[in-house]
């Protein structure tokens, strides 16, 4: 399993890009494994949003709002959950965060290890609006309320 997570760490950093993603750049696509080790093919053009976490009470906010809707709801609103879990110990990771996670309806991509390739804010959620695999919107969101107002 690691030589899997280490082979789409590798992948996502060298097809991805080496820069922060801005407004107007193209989004190669990538891969990256979900809270099953199952490995997803993120190509952009299938997606309206990019929702990319940097730190569990960003993540718990979303998920939180997540938990009130239809399981398929990212699936209806174009849009793709990331979490960036680079940061978490490995033993915390295994032992609670993955089968926590794994009780989501929906698939949660996850970031192993740090890269700089999505703009953050501190407690923000990061959301890139792509359309024909090029970012169009960078938006930075930091309340629930401004959460639900994604989807509007």
């Amino acid at each position: 399993m690691l030589k899997k997570i280490f082979i789409v760490v590798v992948l996502f950093q060298s097809l991805v890009f080496s820069d922060t993603l801005k407004i107007g750049d193209t989004i190669t696509p990538f891969s990256l494994p979900d809270q099953f080790d199952k490995v997803h093919q993120v190509n952009s053009k299938d997606y309206k949003m990019l929702l990319v976490a940097f730190e569990k009470d960003v993540a718990v906010r979303l998920n939180e709002f997540l938990s009130t809707q239809n399981p398929s709801f990212l699936k209806q609103n174009g849009a793709l959950f990331i979490s960036d879990i680079h940061k978490m110990p490995s033993f915390v990771t295994k032992l609670f965060a993955l089968p926590k996670m794994r009780d989501y309806p929906y698939p949660l991509l996850l970031i192993y290890d740090e890269s700089n390739i999505f703009p953050k804010k501190d407690d923000s959620l990061s959301v890139f609006r792509t359309k024909d695999n090029k970012i169009i919107g960078i938006d930075f969101i930091d309340e629930e309320q401004d959460i639900k107002k994604i989807f509007e």
